[in-house]
């Protein structure tokens, strides 16, 4: 049995320990970020997965707001994506196909015909290899994992790996790089929520996000997705302004869409 590991990074702390054991006997690890003001977040090897991020209320009081399990098996038998890392790509792709170089490439269809979040066994079910790391400060999980050429369809070999890295100033940075000699994307699945487990829902959270371009789709379609530039930055969601009409949304309106830049 492997026992916990602490390795100290000033006033930093990253903790390695063992999270359980998949079916087939692969161990996973789970990796404990802590800084000086007692903010903690917690990841693991299987999916990169962020498990909890623990942060002080304006009264002082911890609590976890990301949704999340305390134990692997539930990621196995009840995870929607929970933290998790999806790819290679995030989101759906109608009748799971893609057109690249001219040739047609059909996915696994894991959503009725559609394919969603990398297939029936994408990056968020597989066990990515993981390195604790100190940096300018700061303290961290770099995340990488090798996905091989055919994988749920997708074609050539894929380098990806992800950093989570916590500083003295109580900010979650997530770095995403990726090696390929083809297409491909990733992302987070990350549930953010406020207040203790079991008092609130995330449908009343919200989120400000200042991007540069969105990428739009028409109500209920997969195709005819393009992407839009934002005229102007996000506005403070308290004032209500800025809010797309009829969504949660606290993007402004896009100019007409066009071409990815």
């Amino acid at each position: 049995m492997r026992l916990p590991v602490a390795v100290f990074l000033a006033a930093m702390t990253v903790i390695r320990a063992p999270f359980g054991t998949l079916p087939g006997g692969t161990a996973v690890e789970v990796f404990t970020l802590t800084n000086g003001h007692g903010v903690e977040v917690r990841a693991m090897t299987y999916g990169a997965t962020i498990i909890s991020v623990r942060v002080p209320d304006r009264a002082g009081r911890m609590d976890d707001v990301v949704l999340g399990f305390d134990n692997l098996d539930d990621y196995l038998t009840k995870g929607r994506y929970f933290g998790t890392i999806v790819g290679r790509y995030g989101n759906r792709i109608g009748n799971g196909r893609f057109t690249l170089d001219g040739s047609t490439i059909q996915l696994t269809a894991n959503n009725g015909v559609n394919h969603l979040h990398g297939g029936a066994k994408g990056f968020d079910k597989v066990v990515w290899k993981a390195e604790p790391f100190e940096r300018d400060g700061n303290a961290g999980v770099t995340f990488s994992y090798r996905s091989p050429d055919g994988e749920e369809g997708y074609p050539g070999a894929l380098e990806a790996s992800v950093a989570y890295t916590l500083t003295p100033r109580n900010e979650l940075i997530l770095e995403y790089t990726a090696r390929t000699d083809r297409a491909g994307g990733s992302r987070d699945r990350g549930y953010v929520g406020h207040g203790r487990p079991g008092t609130s829902r995330v449908t009343g959270t919200r989120a400000t996000v200042s991007p540069r371009l969105v990428l739009g789709s028409p109500r209920g379609a997969l195709r005819g997705r393009s992407w839009a530039r934002l005229h102007q930055a996000p506005t403070d969601p308290g004032n209500g302004a800025g809010r797309e009409s009829g969504t949660a949304s606290d993007l402004p309106e896009p100019d007409q869409p066009g071409p990815q830049p």
